[in-house]
């Protein structure tokens, strides 16, 4: 199954009530409605306004549902305890009326992430770029675990540009936030970018918030290499997700990733929580990553056919030249990126499989200069001729 080739994205273009609403205003006539933004999670309607002290987004929500009254006045405390971080958006105020709470931030010019991902070559195989951006999301959530909040929403759509040019990315939306270390409230974020733990129906069991946003770290970070998401969830009803739990290089063969970047993936989408990789050794390892994207010479390998038509794909859609390599049979490269795992036994064996009796085996060790990943027991061997990893 190929994957999901464009990010999820909510309407926005305005009904004629809310271009309407352009024009009032709010908060006693404190603030002046200039323009519309667009559309947030769980109803919420976006403006531009304006007052004394200049430009802000308000996000207006109707508190006449009761669970979205407490979850903007949720919101509203969650965010100002880490607006002064300079990668989330800035807080700028709260304020009610009869029928609606409204949530003051930053206007962020460039828009969304996932405008820059499928409308711009701003992070087309471009491993600067891609590190730049995400390290500064990471840090972000890193500060907020740090006071002890989880996001619970990672995706392109809640990470906006400040200007429209890139240069500056901020973490937003508060809505799922929480200072609960443990949770059971399933299905808050986008499924895509979930955790398995934290799916609606999948799980009773209390999941680790903080955990939890490493998994979407790690899909974030795949977007924004390949412009795609691997499933529409993480159920072992989808063909992807089995796939890649039983070989992770199964990535390969769909989308033009590098070995280095799989080999990070293998430890951030651990489905065990609590094997999953760390924040702080994500943020290391990305660091040090040689490179995010599948090089041209892999691309030009017969089998990488789905891979090498997807990077072809995204060149038209961005208006980007690219020539593909020629291509190659497997047996006139000295590797086969499919050869990363070679099975030690006859039986098909996931990597996530015990064989120690100690809750389950991970990788081993797959690039000792640019992953310092942990050496743990394994079931698979990577052969040493393999180009995509260091020696």
């Amino acid at each position: 199954m190929l994957p999901v080739s464009r990010n999820i994205a909510r309407s926005f273009l305005p009904s004629n009530q809310e271009l309407s609403f352009v024009g009032s205003s709010l908060d006693k006539g404190k603030y002046k409605v200039t323009g519309f933004l667009g559309r947030g999670s769980s109803g919420a309607v976006i403006y531009r306004v304006s007052d004394e002290e200049g430009e802000h987004a308000v996000k207006r929500v109707d508190t006449r549902i009761d669970a979205l009254e407490w979850s903007t006045k949720n919101e509203h405390i969650l965010h100002s305890f880490v607006s002064e971080h300079p990668h989330v958006i800035s807080y700028h105020g709260f304020f009610v009326d009869s029928q609606h709470t409204h949530l003051l931030t930053a206007v962020c010019e460039g828009g969304r992430l996932c405008d820059f991902v499928d409308e711009t070559p701003l992070f087309w195989r471009n491993d600067e770029n891609i590190r730049r951006v995400f390290l500064s999301i990471v840090r972000a959530v890193r500060y907020c675990h740090s006071r002890g909040i989880a996001h619970r929403d990672i995706n392109p759509e809640n990470v906006l540009a400040v200007d429209k040019f890139g240069d500056t990315f901020v973490l937003a939306d508060f809505g799922k936030a929480t200072t609960e270390k443990k949770s059971k409230q399933f299905g808050l974020g986008l499924a895509a970018y979930s955790a398995p733990e934290c799916l609606a129906g999948e799980s009773h069991t209390a999941y680790d918030t903080r955990i939890a946003d490493v998994w979407s770290l790690g899909i974030l970070l795949l977007n924004m290499v390949t412009g795609a998401t691997p499933w529409t969830a993480p159920r072992t009803s989808h063909a992807a997700y089995t796939s890649f739990l039983s070989e992770p290089i199964h990535l390969q063969r769909i989308l033009p990733v590098s070995g280095d970047l799989v080999a990070l993936l293998a430890r951030v989408l651990d489905p065990r929580p609590r094997r999953r990789m760390s924040i702080v050794e994500l943020e290391r390892a990305v660091v040090a990553m040689r490179s995010f994207s599948m090089s041209d010479a892999e691309l030009g390998l017969e089998h990488r056919s789905a891979a090498r038509g997807r990077v072809e794909l995204r060149a038209r859609l961005l208006g980007v030249p690219w020539q593909a390599p020629p291509i190659r049979s497997i047996h006139d490269s000295d590797s086969s990126g499919d050869s990363l795992w070679s099975r030690s036994g006859s039986s098909t064996t996931s990597i996530w499989s015990s064989r120690d009796g100690h809750g389950g085996s991970t990788l081993r060790r797959l690039s000792s200069l640019s992953l310092r990943l942990r050496s743990r027991p394994s079931s698979f061997t990577i052969k040493s001729r393999l180009s995509t990893i260091a020696a």
